[in-house]
Parts: C-alpha cells; sequence; structure tokens
C-alpha cells in the first residue's frame, strides 16, 4: 500500500515536471520569436536607410557633375567625380585589408569554459555557433588582398567606361 502511494507521489511530480518544461519551453519559443521579429524589423529599417543613403549619394554625384561641367567640361566633370570615387574606394579597401591581416583569435580549445551550462544540448549548441563564427572569420581573414586587389579593378574598368561616354 505504501508502495503504491509512493508511485502516486511519484508519478504527479513527473506530470507537474513535464506540465513545467512545457510551459517553459513555449516561453522560450516565444522569446526567440519575439527577438526574431525584433531583428527583422530592425534589418528591414536599416536596408531602407541604406537605399535612402545610397540616394543622397546619387544625387550628391550629380550635382558635383552640375556643378564641374561647365567649369571644366563634361569629361573633365566626370573623370574628376570618377577619380575621386575611385579614390575613396581605394582607401577604404586598404582600411578593410590592414584591418583584416590582425593576429588569429585564439582557438576554440583555448576559451574559457564560462558559456557551458551543464546541458549537452545546450553546450553542442555553441560549439557549432563557435565553429561556424570562425568558419566566417578565417574566410574573411584568409583573402583580404584578392578581394581589395578585385574591387580596385573593378573600380578603374567603371572609371574608364564611364570617363568614355
Amino acid at each position: 500500500m505504501l508502495e503504491r502511494a509512493l508511485q502516486l507521489g511519484l508519478y504527479d511530480q513527473l506530470g507537474r515536471l513535464v506540465a513545467n518544461a512545457g510551459a517553459l519551453k513555449e516561453r522560450a519559443v516565444d522569446g526567440v520569436k519575439h527577438k526574431a521579429v525584433a531583428l527583422a524589423v530592425t534589418a528591414a529599417l536599416g536596408l531602407v536607410a541604406l537605399v535612402f543613403v545610397l540616394i543622397a549619394l546619387a544625387i550628391g554625384l550629380v550635382a558635383a557633375y552640375v556643378w564641374l561641367a561647365p567649369q571644366f567640361g563634361q569629361l573633365v566633370a566626370l573623370a574628376i567625380i570618377g577619380g575621386s570615387c575611385a579614390g575613396l574606394a581605394a582607401i577604404l579597401l586598404i582600411v578593410v585589408a590592414l584591418r583584416g591581416s590582425g593576429a588569429a583569435p585564439k582557438p576554440a580549445a583555448a576559451r574559457s569554459n564560462a558559456s557551458r551550462s551543464g546541458n549537452p544540448i545546450t553546450d553542442a549548441a555553441v560549439a557549432v555557433a563557435d565553429d561556424a563564427l570562425d568558419t566566417a572569420a578565417d574566410a574573411v581573414r584568409k583573402n583580404p588582398r584578392e578581394a581589395v586587389l578585385g574591387a580596385m579593378a573593378v573600380a578603374v574598368v567603371l572609371g574608364f567606361v564611364i570617363g568614355r561616354r
């Protein structure tokens, strides 16, 4: 009889644990959904802002052309604007190349174990995310000079094409 009462108590406790786990799961899913929506809205607003910045930049380049063309002629005005844009692009790409050649981060084994939660699923997710970030960082770090040279070549070709028109 006592054994049967203990089993019923354990079943009740197990039922409460399952209910609490379900509620915890729902709260976690709702939190992730809320953060995902907030991130999507932020990204969309950033993209709209970027479009307006590009429009403003285009208007500024047209204004510079209108101002320079009567003084120097059409071809020289286009060359000034194209050269300025190519020079600015080259400077920015050099900065990117110099920033990309920094010291490599510590390997995953040397990182602190502060992110370990004791939950094997969470720890596995953290390990996968760390590996993905390391791979992406290595891809950016290992090829900056080729990217800089390619972008500069494209800028030069575009400058010649625009200058010939």
